[in-house]
């Protein structure tokens, strides 16, 4: 498969991180890599920015799934609601 950038930015500091993915890659695969790199201590989500909401991605699914192409931005921010 072939590889391509997403970025991944963080909804509490601003900041962001540019990730190389595969389309076959999980939701939960990229949490795994921004938690590390974050050292976040409390559980946090993956969303997708959809105009004036953020729709929350399911751990098992995959970017592909989720039409995650080049480019796309997704937020992480705290777990509100204890997962999925």
């Amino acid at each position: 498969m072939k590889e391509f950038k997403i970025s991944v930015r963080n909804t509490t500091d601003g900041k962001q991180v540019t990730l190389e993915v595969e389309p076959q890659m999980t939701i939960q695969s990229i949490l795994d890599v921004v938690v590390d790199y974050w050292q976040f201590k409390n559980r946090v989500v993956l969303a997708l920015s959809e105009g004036k909401e953020n729709k929350l991605l399911n751990p098992s699914s995959t970017l592909e799934e989720n039409k995650i192409v080049e480019g796309t931005e997704l937020l992480i921010m705290p777990d509100s609601e204890g997962g999925f």
